[in-house]
């Protein structure tokens, strides 16, 4: 009978309520509460060993144990048992273990609390005395850690931002403290990474506030736990594992950019009851996932669930926004989108199986075609009474679908650009409508319903038109541009351009002041009576690539006076409708431009374009009055894959949005990289989200700039930036102009997220918050708020000059004692 003596201490999977105190960290670096007699012990190595010599008739085996007690800073230690058994039958095999534990002396008696799990029961109370340590009838022989084994020691264990890890050489880690974990920039960079210590399985503790950026960003870890005290996540912190279930705590409010993408295995993910934001890429590539017990989701980002197969839609009323690319593989066949939804995306929803599509009330924003599903016999349910504006079809196939509209409605959109692309259109008394009229008032001087390009052909007949140039004096280069001396060669570059001449790589110049109409505006920035205006047709209306301007324009300093334009049913209007060329030197006064409640809008220009370039708008200044859904006072929007700069401009006029999203200076930046510098916003701004600067900033700058008006909202107002993400900065910038809003006024942003936002001043009497909402990794410091005294002293102007940057303008003190920019004191406004 083969026979073996091996003597092994019994092997526990027992759960560790431990009553460990923390991260707070001693004079060594543990953690735990500090012991004056654990001195007794730190720095030591106790050592027991265990050796047994089995033999049989055909088989010899032995079997080397070896137990070590570590103490290696003065609250903390760890337990290591080592096995090596050699056997003739089958062969070696070894197994190494650790636990880590605080301590306590207490004369001859070592007290242990266990971080991480226990190898063994009956492992708490040692005994103590001058040279052993015995516990269980194991007599443990004491020595000192040399540098050998602190370097060992070193890859178990560490410091994480307000936190501390423990490894248990089993490949599991433990997060234990209060506070936060810190972030990196890769899971290579993480301290466990470092040590070269491999990660399964992690366990995150009570206490621990975060998880830090790219933590867990690792194809090893499988299984996590993450505990109620977690209120935030880090950017791509799970990214790429094999974790096939989470449960999110519901303090968390935001699921960062990438946070589990990649999770090939992720099938049961449970969100938070408060999640408002899921940001881009965040479950792209998951297996499954459901939004089920959302009613607080506000925001979801580009790719968000890409590849991933959504189970459930959200119930929530308040979704405002959903990102390109946003979802591809829905478990549902019917799409409710609630009336708070104002944003959707191209291609936002990719799925043959979504056969019945519910639009509500409050959608104003729509890019190229956000549904692509092919599903045919489709319906498809908007509830406006006015469609908005539309550069493509808005779903793919629409001549395959169905449209449902408030009853009064089908004749103007049966005439809309795309939307009269439907197979059927019905009028369904189940649609209440948003509360517009899509007939129009009796003073529009757009018909609703006329597409744009019939009203410019309207407009071009008009008989209140004066006369068109036959041609451009000049040859079109830089050194011989075309002139442009009067409002007779303004109109021929507008009807150059909806001819679809794009005068791309050609340049023109004001040589004079030009007056289209005279007295529009009354002294409170209103339209006078419009019946013997000239209206006006944008240079660059339609598509940036047929009929946008892609020339370079050069004001020259000089006026250009009396536009008049009030289209209800048309967007990209203003001076220039779209263009993808430079303007510059034009300043735009005694106007007017109205235009969709459902679009863009902008004084000297309505859309820019950077998909073919860069764009630069400079030492453009508007003193028009503005109206409409999304308005800046000089630029409505700027979008493309290039840089576009805007710089020395500034807005006088009126700017007054329906909806959301307008910014005294521009709207909104959605382009690569966009340059708001030296700008000057001085007049009123009034929208349902508006800020004084820019409303909407996406991989933007805003620098060097002040904000004088004042900026009223009907939710969300800020004196500077309104919604800052991505990238986005606001640096060395001024706000004097007061900030009225239900919710979220600020003097700086209302919203905050992955951005950074430093080193800028701001009244305290016109608000009084810096910064309403922040999330994410956002970096806010150095923003102070001034008294009136405080933002008079030569102290601020002495910092904004510091920082203003090469090539910046100069900061000044104003007539008013207020700093202000050189240039644009200069020219006594």
């Amino acid at each position: 009978m083969n026979f073996r003596k091996c003597t092994q201490l019994l092997l526990v999977a027992c759960a560790f309520c431990l009553g460990f105190s923390g991260c707070s960290e001693d004079a060594e670096g543990g953690g735990g509460t500090y012991n004056g007699e654990n001195e007794k012990v730190v720095g030591t190595k106790w050592t027991a060993t265990n050796f047994n010599y089995g033999i049989g008739d055909d088989w010899a085996s032995t079997l080397g144990e070896t137990y070590n007690l570590y103490f290696y800073s003065a609250t903390e230690g760890l337990l290591y048992y080592g096995r090596k058994d050699n056997d003739s039958d089958f062969g070696s095999s070894s197994e190494r273990l650790i636990a880590h534990f605080t301590y306590n002396v207490r004369g001859g008696e070592i007290a242990l609390d266990y971080i991480t799990e226990p190898l063994f029961s009956g492992f708490n109370s040692l005994a103590l005395s001058e040279n052993t340590i015995t516990v269980n009838g194991f007599e443990f022989t004491r020595g000192s850690a040399d540098a050998n084994d602190n370097e060992w020691l070193a890859t178990l264990h560490g410091t994480t931002g307000e936190c501390r890890w423990y490894h248990n050489l089993k490949n599991a880690l433990w997060i234990v403290g209060e506070g936060n974990m810190g972030d990196y920039s890769s899971f290579s960079q993480t301290p466990w990474s470092k040590a070269n210590r491999l990660v399964n399985y992690v366990y995150i503790e009570d206490g621990v506030t975060s998880v830090g950026d790219n933590a867990f960003a690792n194809v090893n870890v499988a299984e996590v736990d993450i505990p109620s005290t977690v209120t935030r996540l880090g950017r791509r912190a799970f990214s790429g594992s094999i974790i096939s279930s989470v449960s999110l705590p519901d303090a968390i409010t935001e699921i960062p950019e990438e946070a589990f993408s990649g999770c090939n295995y992720l099938t049961n993910v449970r969100l938070p009851k408060n999640v408002e934001t899921i940001g881009d890429m965040a479950f792209n590539g998951c297996k499954k996932a459901s939004l089920s017990s959302t009613k607080k989701l506000r925001h979801i980002g580009n790719y968000a669930f890409q590849f991933c197969n959504v189970t459930t839609w959200t119930d929530s009323e308040v979704l405002e926004s959903i990102g390109m690319y946003a979802f591809t593989d829905c478990g549902f066949s019917e799409l409710d989108l609630p009336n708070s939804l104002r944003e959707i995306g191209a291609l936002a929803f990719t799925d043959d199986g979504i056969s019945k599509i519910h639009v509500g009330t409050g959608l104003t924003t729509v890019e190229n075609t956000p549904f692509y599903c092919s599903s045919r016999n489709g319906s498809m349910y908007v509830n406006k009474n006015t469609p908005i504006e539309l550069t493509h079809d808005i779903i793919e196939n629409a001549g395959k679908w169905t449209l449902y509209v408030p009853v009064g409605s089908k004749a103007v959109y049966s005439k809309a650009a795309y939307w009269k692309n439907f197979k059927n259109i019905y009028e369904s008394d189940e649609l209440t409508g948003d509360g517009t009229t899509p007939d129009g008032d009796d003073d529009q001087s757009q018909e609703s319903g006329t597409s744009e390009e019939e009203q410019d052909e309207i407009d071009a007949q008009d008989s209140r038109r004066g006369p068109v140039s036959t041609g451009f004096s000049g040859s079109g280069t830089s050194s011989s541009p075309y002139l442009i001396r009067s409002a007779a060669d303004l109109r021929l570059l507008s009807d150059e351009c909806r001819n679809g001449n794009t005068f791309k790589g050609k340049h023109f110049k004001m040589t004079a002041d030009i007056t289209i109409n005279r007295n529009v505006l009354d002294a409170d920035g209103n339209p006078n009576d419009d019946s013997g205006f000239e209206r006006w047709i944008p240079i660059g209306r339609t598509s940036y690539k047929q009929k946008g301007f892609h020339g370079t324009f050069d004001g020259n300093g000089h006026t250009i006076s009396g536009i008049y334009i009030n289209r209800i049913s048309s967007g990209a209007v203003g001076l220039f409708g779209n263009v993808l060329g430079d303007i510059k030197g034009v300043t735009l006064k005694d106007s007017y431009i109205c235009g969709s409640q459902a679009s863009w809008l902008g004084g000297i220009v309505a859309h820019v374009v950077t998909n073919d370039g860069s764009v630069e708008i400079s030492d453009c200044h508007n003193f028009a009055t503005v109206v409409g859904g999304s308005v800046g006072g000089v630029v409505g929007i700027i979008g493309g894959s290039y840089i576009a700069r805007v710089t020395q401009c500034s807005n006088h006029g009126a700017v007054i949005g329906s909806v959301s999203m307008s910014g005294g200076v521009v709207g909104s930046a959605s382009a690569e990289h966009t340059y708001v510098t030296d700008c000057v916003n001085a007049g009123d701004v009034k929208a349902f989200n508006c800020a004084g600067i820019m409303a909407n900033l996406t991989h933007a700058t805003i620098k060097n700039c002040i904000n004088t008006g004042n900026v009223t909202a009907e939710q969300y107002a800020a004196g500077l930036g309104g919604r800052v993400m991505l990238s986005s900065t606001i640096t060395n910038c001024v706000n004097l102009g007061k900030i009225d809003g239900p919710e979220r006024s600020s003097a700086l942003a209302y919203y905050s997220r992955s951005c950074t936002i430093n080193w800028n001043y701001y009244l305290s009497t016109m608000s009084t918050s810096a910064i309403a909402l922040k999330e994410g990794n956002s970096t806010t410091n150095n923003n102070e708020a001034c008294s009136s005294m405080e933002m008079k002293s030569e102290d601020v102007l002495s910092a904004l000059n510091r920082r203003n940057g090469s090539g910046n303008s100069r900061w000044v003190e104003g007539d008013d004692g207020y700093p202000m920019l050189e240039w644009f004191a200069n020219n006594n406004w």
